[in-house]
């Protein structure tokens, strides 16, 4: 609810209210995804070489990025109906749930899934997307993966290209 308010308060007005449109998406969905959990499975094995600065640098970078392009395609969202398909109680003891969910547009229905994570804090946040098949974290770790490697494992400058382009 409060993600549809965020867009029907900006939809008149973008773009020049873009950085505005961002930064309200940003914490509105602070709570519920766990950006830098994220950031670290899309670097993969490259995070046990990365530095902390390295780290927290492409995790703010990753965020905004994600945020950028996910607003951007929020504000083509106009009254689907948003289902939840798989309801069901939490086994005791369980720390990781798949979401699936189905977006009913005018004339097509899109999967959407996402596994979410129990925090130490006993907090649930989203750890991944799945988009009409398309597994979020998978993709980004294997561009994140293509990059190195074009770059000669120069993390500094996965981080600036990724920095550069929308996800």
């Amino acid at each position: 609810l409060q993600l549809i308010e965020v867009i029907e308060a900006h939809r008149g007005t973008y773009p020049t209210n873009e950085r505005s449109f961002f930064s309200s998406i940003r914490e509105v969905l602070r709570p519920h995804v766990d950006f830098s959990y994220m950031a670290k499975m899309v670097m993969g094995s490259y995070r046990k070489i990365a530095t902390k600065e390295q780290q927290d640098l492409f995790a703010k970078v990753f965020r905004d990025g994600l945020i950028e392009t996910y607003g951007r395609g929020l504000l083509s969202f106009d009254n689907e109906e948003i289902l939840l398909t798989n309801r069901g109680p939490l086994k005791k003891g369980q720390r990781k749930i798949y979401v699936k969910q189905e977006i009913h547009g005018v004339d097509k229905t899109y999967p959407l899934s996402y596994t979410m994570r129990k925090k130490r804090t006993g907090k649930w946040m989203i750890t991944n997307v799945t988009i009409n098949g398309i597994n979020l974290g998978k993709t980004l770790q294997n561009q994140f993966l293509q990059a190195a490697q074009k770059n000669s494992n120069d993390i500094d400058s996965v981080i600036a290209s990724w920095a550069n382009q929308t996800i």
